[in-house]
């Protein structure tokens, strides 16, 4: 299995890491920056790998699972999960330490339905409404536990043995151009209609806060919750960057018309990607 690991793991990262490729000029950035864009990402990454991997079974939405590679017999070989951690989430906080109790609130709102048992799966995992990197772990541990019964369908031994990865993704938003004005009136208005968690994203334009720095924000903050959060067991295995169209240097943008004829803004905007795994069962919390 470790072989099989290590093949899709490099296959996975050479497919991120040429996602910039597969958008045309502001399409990403209209994607992350008006919704959730893990559904769009991972059909193109599953698009890339089905064109890279002829002798695979590439399947979106297998089981109840993201994204599966099946051998030619139909056998499971690998099983990869997609979550956006961050709408705002990591960054809107004042301080890394109350990003990291909402992790920590999250991870525990969590678990104690799962103590009493709740069937509704949705109810469970809305309990924890500050979850972020919550739920990408909860998917993870859902699909070892679906590789177990797998075992007795396919009667293939070591199946609970499969490689099994996640891809957080964070969307950053930098300070647009021109300087909007805020608040209910005049170019306020557009915000709320633009970006689903714009809220959370004030603070950071009103700060003329550099698409970089926010992009350092987001991999800094999300290394320290996942050494700060053991209980989420996740091992970060790489991380990069999707700046849409072109050489991915460049930031990929939205623009946003202003009423009265004044000149339409230009917002740029990028998604943060990280791939992780769990913990091997004997190092975990």
């Amino acid at each position: 299995m470790l072989a099989l690991e290590r093949l899709y793991k490099d296959k996975l990262v050479e497919a991120l890491n040429g996602l910039h490729r597969r958008f045309y000029p502001s399409e990403l950035a209209f994607l992350a920056a008006t919704s959730k864009p893990e559904g769009s990402l991972r059909d193109q990454v599953a698009v890339r790998l089905y064109e890279d991997m002829k002798d695979k079974i590439i399947s979106r939405e297998w089981n109840h699972v993201d994204l599966a590679f099946l051998n030619a017999s139909q056998i499971p070989e690998c099983l990869v999960e997609f979550e956006l951690v961050t709408g705002g989430g990591m960054l809107h906080r004042e301080t890394d330490e109350e990003a990291i109790k909402d992790v920590k609130d999250g991870f525990a709102s969590l678990r104690e339905w799962e103590k009493q048992k709740l069937e509704d799966v949705n109810a469970r995992r809305s309990a924890a409404s500050k979850r972020m990197l919550v739920d990408l772990m909860y998917d993870l541990e859902q699909c070892e536990k679906y590789c177990c019964e797998l075992e007795k369908d396919f009667d293939v031994q070591k199946l609970s043995d499969l490689p099994i990865f996640g891809v957080a993704l964070a969307t950053c938003v930098g300070a647009p151009f021109p300087s909007p004005p805020f608040g209910r009136g005049r170019g306020g208005r557009h915000w709320p209609s633009i970006f689903k968690n714009v809220p959370s994203q004030r603070r950071i334009l009103r700060n003329d806060s550099t698409l970089d720095n926010i992009e350092n924000r987001a991999k800094e903050l999300f290394k320290k919750i996942v050494a700060a959060v053991r209980e989420l067991n996740l091992e970060i295995l790489k991380e990069g960057v999707i700046r849409g169209s072109g050489n991915n240097e460049a930031p990929d943008k939205i623009f946003v018309p202003m009423p009265d004829g004044e000149k339409a803004l230009e917002i740029p905007v990028s998604v943060v990607w990280w791939l992780v795994k769990l913990k091997p069962l004997h190092n975990r919390q």
